[in-house]
């Protein structure tokens, strides 16, 4: 009994299976590459990028292609409902991006066996169980089937669809008012309410799934125990009641992937917004504190018990592993990591009077044990058994310690993953920046190159203006020379055949040393080729200037972010190691502040043995004097005549 209760407070972590979905022949035509790969040996998974180290990730169960319907169903989901007909309440819910087989997962096909989901394969198991219980057992079922429908909660098994309220209960949970429950005898009457509620749930097309779900469901199946005694006394009977919660949420959703509008766009919105209410509270609960915000959502309401409360819980994550979805893979995943280290206490769910019979009789047995402590101190069996309780709360206490600094020692890799993977994308920049800055000299260099050309071209312009003032002043001279017709042209006088072979001459001058250069024209072309070099000089030297200096904040800003968090991650470590030795401390002073208590004991115990032996020996001492009165007596009577 002792050992039951030990398993009962130290409490369990959420489960968590991770399915990764095979690509689809769409995706391929696209050009849709896989970033996933499935380490199912190490329960890993790890996601590639394009550049940086990839992600890694470790669950309690990871799934590829390769497994069937029925084999995550034996692995994941036959020992939670084994455990819910032993009493415990136990929830199963799958999360992840629209598309990712969510649905595919909870529900599947109830036509063909082999695409049955978990939904289906759970009521075939709960009857066949039911079928193998001993006669001194009787069950009955009840189910019921809702969606969270854009904030509002309605009853899939009601034709009427209005909205219900969730009311909070004396012990702080959460229920549905007015929610339907009808009584199943059969599996057919299980499956007929799911296709009944399916029917009904809201569903509708976007770009990412044809038959996209459009609300949160939550399908339970609540399971009554009777067993009677051996004997067959029904007064002996004992009632546990315990429920099965399957939870198909709606996936998070990017209207630039969707494409939504109008009342799609609304509805994936209130998705999102419920499902980051969910991430919160799954937040403050890993970092413990103190306020849980479960009323901030109709979702965290109903999911309370089976975050951090008295519930069995496991949780698919479903991931896409195309490259497109490379963000909402990590995202989902980060999730699912938040999501296993929750702690939840399960509980068997007793009737009231037989859980106050277990806990009286648990007291008697440990009172059973003091007295018999007392009784017999020496004893080196009661003595094992106390040494026994003892190790097993500081056991309880080390793998507590162990469990925080196992999760701080993966915060901090997480961190340092993150960390490297800024430092590679700043490298990266960094060397993108260098060949910018490599072409944007080159640039300069071919530029300066142009520039001295143009002054070249201008200096042989200037020189070929120059040659074209000698040339013409030649000819000037040249009409008044009398060596090409042996006499001067005399003033009045023109001789037009002598001028144009003048000219002719001067022209093939011309032609030999200019090649017939117009001066205003080349003077214009050359300065408007000046100008336009210098413009485009300037404009590319501007941009350049830009380009650089925008890339120089972009990895300062990088830079920072990566340092603030080392710092809060090397903070995080420093607060776990100082809370680790402090709880290190603290448990050398209990075991300090027992073994005192022991020793004060045993004094206490000889402090009030010594009366007990003194008082014993008085007794005794009297026994044996009247022993000898009634000797001397019986000698008197014996010698008198």
């Amino acid at each position: 009994m002792g050992k039951d209760k030990k398993d009962s407070s130290a409490g369990e972590n959420i489960k968590v299976a991770v399915r990764v979905r095979p690509m689809l022949d769409h995706e391929r035509e696209r050009g849709e590459k896989e970033c996933v790969e499935v380490d199912v040996a190490s329960s890993q998974v790890i996601v590639k990028g394009e550049a940086g180290a990839p992600y890694t990730f470790t669950f309690d169960y990871v799934f590829n292609k390769s497994f069937s319907q029925k084999d995550i169903f034996i692995q994941v989901t036959q020992p939670m409902i084994e455990a819910t007909m032993e009493g415990f309440n136990s929830t199963i819910f799958a999360y992840g991006q629209s598309g990712s087989g969510k649905t595919h997962t909870m529900a599947g096909s109830f036509e063909i066996e082999e695409e049955k989901g978990i939904i289906p394969r759970s009521f075939e198991y709960i009857f066949q169980k039911i079928k193998e219980s001993p006669s001194t057992v009787t069950w009955r079922l009840f189910c019921s089937y809702l969606e969270l429908y854009n904030g509002k909660c309605r009853d899939l098994l009601c034709d009427s669809q209005v909205s219900l309220q969730i009311r909070e209960a004396q012990d702080k949970s959460f229920f549905v008012q007015d929610l339907t429950m009808p009584e199943v005898k059969f599996m057919k009457e299980l499956y007929r309410h799911m296709e009944e509620g399916t029917d009904r749930r809201c569903v509708g097309v976007t770009d990412l799934n044809a038959h996209s779900s459009r609300s949160h469901s939550v399908f339970t199946v609540l399971l009554e125990r009777s067993e009677r005694g051996e004997d067959g006394d029904a007064g002996s009977c004992k009632v546990v009641t315990s429920k099965l919660n399957l939870v198909d949420l709606a996936g998070s959703e990017r209207q630039s992937k969707t494409n939504a509008t109008g009342d799609r766009l609304k509805e994936g919105a209130n998705i999102n917004l419920s499902l980051s209410a969910l991430g919160t509270v799954i937040d403050s609960i890993v970092k413990g504190r103190g306020h849980i915000p479960f009323r901030s959502s109709p979702l965290t309401m109903l999911l309370k018990d089976s975050l951090g409360g008295g519930s069995k819980t496991a949780m698919f994550a479903n991931i896409r592993p195309s490259d497109v979805d490379i963000s909402e893979t990590i995202s989902t995943l980060r999730f699912a990591d938040r999501a296993k280290q929750i702690k939840n206490k399960p509980k068997i769910q007793m009737d009231p009077k037989d859980a106050k019979i277990a806990e009286l009789m648990e007291e008697i047995e440990d009172l059973k044990f003091r007295l018999r402590k007392y009784e017999n101190p020496n004893d080196p069996t009661l003595q094992e058994e106390e040494e026994e309780k003892q190790d097993e709360n500081l056991a309880d206490r080390l793998a507590q310690l162990e469990m925080d600094l196992e999760q701080a020692n993966e915060e901090k890799e997480r961190m340092e993953t993150e960390l490297g993977q800024l430092r590679a994308s700043s490298s990266k920049h960094g060397d993108e920046l260098g060949q910018q800055l490599s072409r944007a000299e080159e640039s300069v260099a071919t530029l300066q190159q142009e520039k001295d050309l143009v002054m070249q071209q201008l200096v042989d312009e200037q020189g070929q203006h120059h040659e074209l003032q000698t040339v013409l002043a030649d000819f000037l001279r040249d009409l008044k020379s009398p060596e090409l017709t042996g006499e001067p042209i005399a003033p009045g006088q023109f001789d037009l055949a002598r001028i144009s072979k003048v000219l002719d001459a001067v022209l093939e001058r011309v032609r030999e040393g200019l090649g017939g250069v117009n001066k205003e024209v080349l003077d214009s072309e050359v300065q408007n080729a000046v100008r336009e070099q210098r413009k485009k000089f300037e404009e590319q030297e501007k941009q350049r200037a830009k380009r650089h200096q925008e890339e120089v904040e972009r990895i300062s800003a990088l830079n920072e972010q990566a340092q603030a968090a080392l710092q809060q991650a090397m903070n995080r470590m420093v607060k776990m190691k100082e809370k680790i030795e402090k709880e290190k401390a603290r448990a050398a002073e209990l075991a300090e502040q027992c073994r005192k208590q022991k020793d004060e004991l045993t004094e206490q115990h000889k402090a009030e043995l010594a009366p007990l032996r003194a008082l014993i020996a008085d007794l005794e001492n009297q026994l044996s004097r009247e022993k000898q009165m009634q000797r001397s007596t019986r000698g008197s009577f014996v010698g008198t005549p």
